[in-house]
């Protein structure tokens, strides 16, 4: 095999080679009508748009904050806390039953 034939060869390994997937967190607030906006407008259509080049992680915490006592406060009150953590519990349990499927 020629030297051109190893590069060649060499090149197109290295070029067909799939690049690793860029992580995005999405932090969300469940009572915002600004995230619904997002999620519904350029969200989506991010993800329809080039949704294979990237893994979203939603983390439903936004702009809550954990209080000196080890309480939360949300910003769209203490419904807002409880849904917070209804759709990280979702999530958190959905991840591991979708390992189970797949192992």
């Amino acid at each position: 095999m020629t030297l051109f034939a190893l590069v060649l060869v060499a090149t197109l390994i290295t070029t067909v080679r799939p690049s690793p997937l860029v992580n995005v967190s999405f932090y969300s607030e469940a009572l915002c009508p600004f995230t619904d906006d997002f999620t519904e407008g350029e969200m989506n259509e991010a993800v329809e748009k080039v949704g294979q080049i990237f893994t979203l992680h939603f983390v439903p915490w936004g702009n809550a904050k954990m209080n000196a006592d080890g309480s939360f406060s949300c910003q769209h009150g203490e419904i807002e806390c409880t849904m917070n953590t209804i759709e990280a519990c979702v999530i958190h349990y959905n991840q591991q039953r979708q390992e189970q499927l797949d192992n």
